[in-house]
């Protein structure tokens, strides 16, 4: 529950002065400063605090210390992705997004003090990215539980008082299973944690590949030079040249996934329509980047049928205003509202 004196002392408290700069300084610049110091203060703080029994001070140093995890967490992912090891990325970015669901229980970050409410957001759009779609749940009877605070066994009929997700004496009040049946495994589309990603096996050697296509994920992290660069996407539909569907038959499917075939659908249009990742960068990213990319080009996963791809562009505050502009009128039944402006331009640019 959110109440007024923690928030107050994790903004103006004294003791934290020095764990408070030490935070916003790590989200100007997290390449030149440690939060190693200022999680020592605030643990200090915190066992001050404890001994004199100061409840909301104490609560004060969980909140920054939550939100120090937060950070690490999302800077740290940032660096995973930017080395090519998404999997550990998306991990650390699942622990950053716990956190902060945890600290907005207790704790509003008015005025993005902190960063957290960035953090979130680019947390969610990373992963919205991400081509996993279906993740292991387990189904346990759970045979002995504990309270993580006074380690006394729950029982049906014996409560020890303490409520989960509560904080007492700077640490939040949990659950630790002793003892689990596992009964089923389930393969959910939303689990409440997103660790458990499916990954097929080499049926030789039983390890794990990752089977993957990370190409959206990779476009987006040539384009960021800093974690704290802000940036977003919208999913919208551009037109493929017919040309790269060389082998498409006039009675084949259409590969806009309409249903139809292709003789009744695309192709009496300027291009075949296709998704299409539109990111834009509030600053200008790398030059090396191209502004038009098709996604079977830049595949993480060699080969990738080309039936199966998509686009990508980029667009900047700092560009030329008005650089894509195009008005769908020719074909406004087909796209409706979700047309781009850009879409005739960009096939264009790529035929």
């Amino acid at each position: 529950m959110i109440q007024q004196p923690e928030v107050d002392l994790v903004r103006s408290s004294i003791q934290l002065s020095a764990a408070r700069a030490a935070l916003q300084s790590f989200g100007l610049n997290p390449n030149q400063h440690s939060l190693d110091d200022a999680c020592r203060d605030i643990e200090s703080v915190r066992e001050s605090a404890v001994q004199m029994g100061d409840q909301p001070l104490a609560k004060a140093c969980w909140c920054m210390e939550t939100i120090a995890i937060a950070m690490v967490q999302y800077v740290n992912a940032f660096s995973l992705m930017k080395r090519g090891k998404y999997y550990d990325g998306w991990c650390a970015l699942e622990r950053s997004q716990n956190a902060i669901w945890h600290l907005l229980r207790h704790y509003q970050d008015e005025g993005d003090m902190f960063s957290i409410e960035f953090i979130q957001r680019s947390c969610a759009q990373f992963q919205g990215l991400y081509p996993y779609r279906w993740f292991t749940s387990p189904e346990v009877v759970a045979q002995e539980i504990y309270c993580d605070i006074c380690d006394m066994r729950i029982l049906p009929r014996s409560q020890c008082g303490h409520e989960v997700g509560e904080i007492y004496d700077g640490r939040m009040c949990s659950r630790r299973v002793g003892k689990i049946d596992l009964v089923a495994v389930a393969l959910v589309a939303n689990p409440r944690q997103k660790f458990s990603v499916v990954f097929i096996k080499d049926e030789q050697t039983g390890e794990q590949i990752d089977h993957y296509d990370y190409c959206l994920v990779e476009y987006v992290m040539r384009g960021l030079v800093s974690p704290w660069d802000d940036w977003s996407y919208e999913w919208r539909k551009a037109l493929h040249p017919h040309e790269r569907y060389g082998k498409l038959g006039r009675n084949d499917l259409c590969p806009c996934e309409s249903g139809l075939k292709y003789k009744y659908c695309c192709k009496r249009l300027p291009g075949i329509v296709r998704p299409h990742l539109r990111v834009h960068f509030a600053d200008n990213p790398p030059a090396d980047l191209p502004q038009f990319v098709f996604t079977d080009d830049i595949s993480t996963r060699n080969p990738l049928p080309v039936e199966n791809g998509g686009s990508i562009t980029f667009s900047s505050t700092l560009l030329r205003a008005g650089a894509w502009g195009w008005s769908p009128s020719r074909y406004p039944r087909l796209f409706g509202d979700e047309v781009t402006r850009d879409v005739v331009h960009e096939a264009a640019l790529t035929s």
